[in-house]
């Protein structure tokens, strides 16, 4: 379960529901702040794992971790990761530095590629790979 933000995100209502069926979910967010934050909302039972998707070594540490947190297979992997920068305030999308944009789309889309990668030797034969994406 990568990109759950807060109680809002929509990654936290799938994980939720997930929970509710029975199934063990493993948590991903991009960085310490954000696993304080989700440790408020779950149980201390419940893995919670960082990884910043623009960083390489972070990613393959998380293929690292997901190997030591796993007892069998990964039944799936949700990637709902949505990042824009905006450091130069919110503008209009034709306003968008072409550096921004490949930094977004680095880090909200290829993002999906780098942890199917990751995680692939973990997947079950007839598991799922999910990415949700919103506006």
């Amino acid at each position: 379960m990568v990109g759950v933000a807060n109680r809002k995100s929509v990654a936290w209502a799938v994980a939720k529901l997930l929970k509710e069926e029975g199934a063990s979910v493993i948590y991903c967010v991009r960085n310490k702040k954000r696993r304080e934050e989700l440790k408020c909302l779950l149980d201390d039972e419940n893995v919670i794992l960082c990884c910043d998707f623009e960083n390489s070594e972070e990613i393959e540490f998380l293929g690292q971790e997901i190997e030591s947190n796993t007892t069998g297979q990964l039944s799936g992997i949700l990637h709902s990761i949505a990042f824009a920068n905006y450091a130069d305030g919110i503008k209009p999308f034709y306003e968008t530095k072409r550096e921004h944009f490949l930094q977004a789309t680095q880090i909200s889309s290829f993002s999906l590629v780098e942890l199917s990668r990751i995680c692939k030797p973990f997947l079950a034969d007839n598991a799922s790979v999910v990415t949700v994406g919103i506006s």
